[in-house]
């Protein structure tokens, strides 16, 4: 069972060439799958700029035309901000729809979200560097995983940061049974500290 993501509302998430992004889920050991829009947008993304970014949202089971309103783009705009700002990325938001306004249209946004620049200090960072194989090599920031986050959304970002092939890296228990990918951190943590 999942979680419903923006109860009330019918989404659809773009990358700039207007291709849906496939939403990714995070399956915790126990309750609904809940909907993660910072792996959505960044877990699979290599680019050397910000991620540009298109979500549009549509009211399900309210009158058209539907008049959008301060309050409810406001909140909405804090759900988005809350989920990638607590993955550490930085978001710029643009609201591509008017307010106030009847419209039988869906509201959009613009996103770009981006990784937070290395100058920035946080004491909860390791900042590793490593050594320069080429011309110009930028230190790379590593964060603790967050509890939530997936077993499988966790291999592939280790994969990805260090340039290793799919499906090399492994997580297991402590009896060296492996974790299953619809697990997450969490349930890992905790059984490494019960055993």
């Amino acid at each position: 069972m999942k979680k419903k993501w923006l109860p009330g509302y019918a989404y659809r998430i773009l990358n700039r060439d207007g291709q849906e992004i496939e939403p990714l889920w995070q399956y915790p050991a126990s309750g609904p799958a809940l909907f993660d829009l910072a792996d959505t947008l960044m877990l699979h993304y290599w680019g050397e700029q910000p991620r540009e970014a298109f979500i549009e949202l549509k009211c399900k089971g309210r009158r058209i035309p539907v008049t959008w309103t301060e309050d409810e783009v406001s909140r909405i705009e804090s759900l988005f901000l809350e989920d990638l700002e607590w993955d550490g990325f930085i978001v710029n938001i643009a609201r591509l729809s008017l307010l106030d306004k009847p419209t039988d249209e869906p509201f959009m946004w613009r996103l770009d979200v981006s990784e937070p620049g290395l100058d920035d200090d946080d004491n909860d960072d390791e900042l590793i560097e490593e050594e320069p194989s080429g011309p110009k090599q930028t230190p790379t920031r590593y964060r603790r995983v967050r509890s939530d986050a997936s077993i499988f959304s966790t291999l592939r970002s280790i994969e990805k940061v260090f340039g290793l092939p799919e499906g090399c890296v492994l997580i297991t228990y402590r009896n060296r049974r492996r974790a299953r990918s619809d697990s997450n951190i969490g349930a890992i943590r905790k059984h490494w500290d019960d055993t």
